[in-house]
């Protein structure tokens, strides 16, 4: 017998506001303990005894039960409603906890540390993330002019005698930011980025060589010690360095999966474990008009030339920005909920439709969730990169929540590619 339809119409507005939170039907159904057949139906209408059920649906979407009941189809609340304010407090909350979690120097999950620091955590709208472009390039130190300019020349060199180059290419310096500011009357998050040029030659000799043994007057120091051990990337860069930018997204498939990248032996860092896609931003490819870097154009360029699959805005959610401590590089986290499954992706990648899919020797897919991702990630024969790392914690948290992600490592070692010299902890004085 056909099931009489719910006499409240909350299935549609159970479903829009479980979209609009990015949740999926299984992770909604078990946040309010029932199954994900029985979601399905709610939000079809199918069910005449939804209100059996509706004090859990309220608590897993964060909304009273009377603004769901108050809701009709058709009827949307605006930014200033009460359901929208109390999910913005609660995302803020939310916030504040994976902020808390980053220290100076690295981010601790469960326990797993990790070279990452967190300067802020969004969900952040593209339309929030503010992006300015100022040229020409700073000054910097006269030992890194020195270098760089050692390195061309060997550079230049090398090339006439026919032996392969780096290729200096153009990107961009993040020189300030600011996260605290809100926008609008729902004071969503917002993010200002001010970036200047810089290039790969640049970082080179700087973001690439922060211990390496330098000498002057006499002295020896390293640019770490002389320029970054008394800054606080949470709040500010090293205007010392190049501070390259970047984007890394965790990639979750129609079907389920999250996959994650094993870089190829001709890659930087080979054999570590990256995000599905990393990605650094470029002053020729990703420049909107005012000439700083489109991030959602980077996000769906970097899904073409490594993954192979075109991908819409709304696909895309912006989850986090902060910084490599080890590199002192910065980048924008995010996650991408792809209409493609894993098994597709893979076929597409062996046609040869992503011209860098020699960067990646092997792209793993692995069930979405935080117990078998903390399984995978646990394997000794891996290692993985702190933007991995990061990139995986962050996707997990916003789908499962920050308590379900920190328990399923807290037994778990996770190898890492990066580690800070020692004397960062031990209280030694840097150079002055």
């Amino acid at each position: 017998m056909q099931q009489r339809p719910t006499s409240f119409p909350i299935g549609e507005t159970v479903r829009r506001l479980r979209t609009g939170q990015g949740k999926s039907q299984e992770t909604l159904a078990g946040l309010a303990g029932i199954s994900t057949r029985t979601l399905a139906g709610i939000e079809k209408g199918d069910h005449d005894d939804a209100l059996v059920w509706l004090a859990g649906l309220a608590n897993a979407l964060d909304v009273d039960i009377a603004d769901l009941l108050a809701l009709h189809e058709g009827s949307w609340p605006a930014a200033s409603s009460p359901i929208k304010r109390k999910s913005l407090r609660s995302e803020r909350k939310i916030s504040a906890r994976v902020e808390r979690m980053s220290t100076r120097w690295g981010t601790q999950v469960g326990a797993v540390w990790f070279p990452w620091v967190v300067a802020g955590y969004g969900p952040y709208r593209s339309a929030n993330i503010e992006s300015f472009y100022h040229s020409p390039e700073g000054a910097y130190p006269p030992e890194i002019d020195r270098d760089l300019a050692h390195l061309t020349a060997d550079i230049e060199t090398r090339a006439k005698r026919g032996e392969e180059v780096p290729y200096e290419g153009a990107g961009y310096k993040l020189a300030r930011f600011s996260v605290s500011s809100r926008v609008g009357d729902a004071e969503e998050p917002r993010l200002v980025l001010h970036f200047e040029p810089t290039t790969y030659f640049r970082m080179l000799v700087t973001d690439q060589r922060l211990d390496v043994p330098l000498t002057a007057g006499g002295r020896t120091y390293t640019l770490r010690e002389r320029y970054a051990a008394n800054v606080d990337l949470r709040v500010a860069p090293v205007p010392e360095l190049a501070t390259h930018w970047g984007v890394g997204l965790s990639v979750v498939t129609a079907d389920r999966q999250l996959l994650i990248a094993q870089r190829g032996n001709t890659a930087v860092d080979p054999y570590v474990y990256f995000p599905a896609m990393a990605e650094g931003a470029s002053r020729v490819h990703d420049a909107a008009p005012n000439g700083a870097p489109d991030h959602d154009r980077i996000a769906i360029r970097g899904m073409a030339e490594e993954l192979g699959i075109e991908i819409e805005p709304d696909e895309l959610t912006w989850l986090s920005f902060g910084a490599n401590s080890y590199l002192c590089e910065y980048g924008l986290i995010g996650r991408v909920d792809t209409n493609w499954t894993a098994g597709r992706i893979d076929a597409r990648r062996s046609t040869g439709a992503a011209k860098d899919n020699w960067e990646t020797k092997h792209l793993h897919a692995v069930p979405f969730s935080p117990v078998d991702v903390a399984r995978f990630m646990a394997d000794r024969s891996r290692t993985f990169s702190a933007f991995a790392i990061v990139a995986i914690m962050h996707a997990l948290m916003h789908e499962f929540g920050i308590r379900a992600t920190e328990s399923a490592f807290e037994d778990i070692t996770v190898s890492v590619s990066q580690h800070l010299p020692p004397w960062l902890d031990s209280g030694s004085q840097p150079v002055r």
